[in-house]
């Protein structure tokens, strides 16, 4: 992820002046912002849901296609690559407060990202349960954080869907799911 310079004159928080889009651009603006509305509803409305009926089940499809199951609305996360931070922060108003930990803090390519989620509220470090790397993520780790739900990459670890680690998180009751900033269509990821 990179920082886009604001424009001469920009001030944070200003909106910026967007060029004139094509009727396939707009077609598929609208399409991103009517994702984005859906995808965040579950999210803006997991508190009311979970308070009418806490043991309600989740069933979703992943960017690998994989249809996945909740048991509840996950509370303890475990992100994979802790830049999926920046796409919780687009559902949850504290996404920090959700993470149970992550690998791949190194990859937070911004101080200001990484000053800002680094402290879960109440002031603790977000633990590390490993690095950028698959093979540098320690399954011990992540089971001692007792996380509802692991995040993982898709388009960095197409490989990991079918390794040993979501086998084993899945043989201790924890799913895990592949997100992907790439691409929008389940399948298409990578």
């Amino acid at each position: 992820m990179r920082a886009t310079p604001l424009p001469a004159g920009a001030a944070i928080g200003q909106a910026a002046p967007r060029p004139a889009a094509s009727g396939a651009d707009h077609a598929t603006s609208q399409l991103f912002v009517a994702k984005l509305e859906a995808a965040a509803q579950p999210a803006v409305a997991a508190p009311a849901l979970a308070a009418a009926a806490p043991e309600a089940g989740l069933t979703v499809t992943d960017m690998l296609g994989r249809v996945v199951t909740l048991p509840r609305p996950p509370r303890r996360i475990v992100l994979l690559d802790a830049r999926d931070i920046v796409t919780m922060a687009l559902l949850h108003p504290d996404p920090a407060g959700l993470v149970a930990g992550w690998a791949g803090a190194e990859l937070l390519d911004s101080e200001v990202l990484r000053q800002g989620y680094a402290a879960r509220p109440g002031g603790g470090a977000i633990p590390v349960v490993g690095g950028a790397t698959p093979d540098s993520r320690s399954l011990e780790s992540i089971l001692a954080l007792a996380p509802d739900l692991v995040v993982a990459t898709a388009q960095a670890e197409p490989a990991l869907a079918g390794g040993s680690l979501p086998r084993q998180l899945a043989a201790a009751g924890i799913p895990t799911l592949f997100s992907s900033a790439d691409a929008n269509t389940p399948g298409a990821a990578g």
